[in-house]
């Protein structure tokens, strides 16, 4: 199942796969992203700011 997202403030809409990572699905849209750590989730450098669509998430994990 396919997923859309919106990047603010670039207003841009993508498609991510279901269960899919969203830092690797903003990188395949060639927008920089700040990533110290390349996206193994120990700088919080690349953190996502949800402002709606929460319900629509997948569970956290613990990666």
């Amino acid at each position: 199942m396919v997923k859309q997202i919106r990047l603010e403030p670039l207003s841009r809409v993508s498609e991510v796969d279901t269960y899919s990572n969203l830092l690797s699905a903003i990188l395949s849209e060639e927008l920089q992203v700040s990533r110290e750590c390349n996206g193994r989730g120990l700088c919080a450098t690349c953190h996502v700011y949800v402002k709606e669509g929460m319900e629509s998430l997948t569970p956290i994990t613990p990666r």
